[in-house]
């Protein structure tokens, strides 16, 4: 019996009646057999069997009429069919899925379950096809393995243009998680023929460096050539990206300013050059970089950036609206930023400072300029920030209702402050999220806090009267005097 395509297989195997003895009795005294092995296959079936055995040899597909043939045709077809024919013949999301599956099997796709409940058939839009497809998910990571394991010495122009040919159309996005560096250089392979062939490319996520070395380790693995950099910048002055991610790479600050310069006339929505060598001169390059780009997302996380530039990078760039400066700067770098999140044209709504060396007194410098001046930012963390009892949070979180999600986990915050924040909070109604861990403060308070975290999250009605706060004349002299007049700020 031919079983239609449309059942799926749990449930036929669920009730198939082959797990049953041969002559079993049911309830009802009938005798189970499986009665459909001994009827032949329709001439129908054998057709399409035929044309899936010789489908290389004669790729038909539309010329079939009927939706269950079509149907059955791609789910006998083998996987193993040249990408060649496939891509060219096929776009029906069943096939493509299956072949998806069956050799990736542990890398979906991060929106694999919108694909699947998607209606769509793989029909194409212009030269693009529908997003979030099983063809494009397949192209993306056909092209990312050639990559990943094509070494610089068997890089062949001609196959990466018809490779590009092939793929390019269903290609805009692509993640290269490493690249093998030549046995003779650190040199690794040129991007810039690739790029050119991605005409549709969006988002670009890639890292110069070699994940496993194995016995032949050499630091040609994780370094990277000022070559391979303006190859990469020649490829990127012909395409139109709006998210690049350069992370993990050994990229300085004059290798940063390469790339800058072939991004100019992007419109660039996310940059991200986190875990890179970037120092201060990178970073005043990025802060005039965003001027020019409407760049929405920095991630600037582990990198040389120093004191002196944190407020170019955010100062006066109405576009930015997250900021990730994790592992950077010390109390020097955070006075800079408190200086920078006051002013107008500042427009934050999340900033991550996690693992940078925070005093107290920046700390404090930082909330005070949140109060007085910034209204935008929804979205701080702290953590591990070295911050002690004497940070004032409570203080900014009772004159300050905007704030939404706040992170000073890991400081030796200590009871009193916990006590304080949750006499705070008791007249805040717009914190939804607050991580107080291993602050020093007793179980009983922190649970007390998260209640009144609760509480706002359900809409839960508080006396949330403001209270007028004077801004601090030290502060702001410490702010303006001390940090304005310094000579990295005229860089």
């Amino acid at each position: 019996m031919r079983v239609p395509t449309t059942i799926d297989k749990n449930c036929l195997s669920a009730y198939n009646s082959s797990k049953y003895p041969w002559t079993g009795q049911t309830s009802q005294g009938s005798t189970i057999k499986a009665w459909d092995w001994s009827i032949p296959k329709s001439l129908q079936e054998q057709c399409v069997e035929c044309i899936a055995k010789n489908w290389i040899e004669w790729p038909i597909l539309d010329e079939i009429v009927l939706q269950e043939d079509r149907l059955l045709l791609l789910d006998i077809l083998a996987e193993t069919v040249p990408l060649e024919l496939a891509v060219s013949h096929i776009n029906d999301e069943v096939y493509w899925e299956k072949c998806y599956l069956n050799r990736w099997p542990n890398k979906l796709p991060k929106d694999t379950a919108k694909s699947r409940s998607s209606k769509t058939t793989g029909a194409q839009t212009g030269n693009k096809l529908e997003a979030n497809a099983w063809k494009k998910y397949y192209c993306e990571m056909h092209l990312r393995d050639y990559l990943e394991s094509l070494k610089p010495e068997n890089y062949n122009p001609v196959e990466i243009k018809q490779l590009c040919g092939l793929c390019g159309p269903y290609v805009d996005a692509l993640e290269i998680h490493e690249t093998i560096c030549s046995e003779a250089s650190n040199g690794k392979i040129p991007l810039h023929a690739l790029l050119t062939g991605l005409e549709h490319l969006k988002m670009l996520s890639l890292r110069f460096k070699q994940t496993y070395a194995k016995d032949e380790f050499s630091w040609n693995t994780v370094t990277t050539s000022y070559q391979d950099m303006s190859l990469l910048a020649k490829g990127l002055q012909n395409i139109r990206l709006q998210e690049l991610r350069l992370t993990d790479s050994d990229i300085d600050c004059d290798k940063a300013i390469i790339i800058l310069k072939a991004l100019c006339k992007h419109d660039l929505a996310v940059l991200d050059l986190s875990h890179c060598k970037i120092g201060d001169r990178g970073a005043v390059a990025i802060a005039r970089f965003t001027t020019l780009c409407p760049v929405r997302e920095l991630y600037l996380v582990n990198n040389r950036i120093g004191k002196y530039t944190i407020r170019p990078l955010l100062m006066g760039h109405p576009n930015l609206l997250i900021a990730n400066l994790a592992r950077n700067s010390g109390t020097k770098g955070v006075k800079s930023l408190a200086y920078a999140v006051a002013q107008e044209g500042c427009e934050l709504h999340h900033l991550d400072l996690h693992l940078n060396h925070v005093s107290d007194q920046a700390g404090n410098i930082l909330l005070a300029s949140l109060v007085k001046y910034n209204q935008s930012l929804k979205s701080i963390l702290l953590s591990s920030c070295s911050l002690t009892n004497h940070f004032q949070i409570a203080r900014a979180l009772k004159h300050r209702n905007c704030i939404e999600r706040l992170d000073v986990s890991n400081n030796a915050l200590g009871e009193d402050t916990g006590l304080e924040l949750l006499r705070a909070l008791k007249s805040n109604s717009t914190m939804r999220k607050l991580d107080v861990r291993m602050c020093k403060i007793s179980s009983s308070t922190e649970a007390g806090i998260q209640h009144e975290v609760h509480k706002n999250r359900i809409g839960w009605s508080k006396d949330c009267a403001s209270e007028s706060v004077a801004w601090d004349d030290i502060l702001k002299a410490e702010i303006e005097n001390a940090l304005i007049t310094t000579q990295g700020f005229n860089d």
